[in-house]
């Protein structure tokens, strides 16, 4: 990690208004949210489900939110 989640959630926003939609985009804004500490927010695109990892992800989410 470079420490440029911004910058990453930024260009992740624009990937996001893809059409197919990309299956990981949720997934990656998820863990951009939880590195910044915003759980809530982390959990809200985990939910989305289409990357294999997202239940996982969605349940650590879910448990540092309380």
């Amino acid at each position: 990690m470079n420490g440029r989640v911004d910058e990453g959630l930024a260009r992740l926003a624009r990937l996001a208004t893809v059409q197919p939609p990309l299956l990981r985009t949720a997934a990656y804004i998820g863990l951009c949210h939880a590195m910044q500490g915003r759980w809530a927010d982390a959990a809200a695109d985990l939910r989305d489900g289409r990357d294999p990892r997202s239940p996982m992800l969605l349940s650590y989410a879910l448990a540092r939110d309380g």
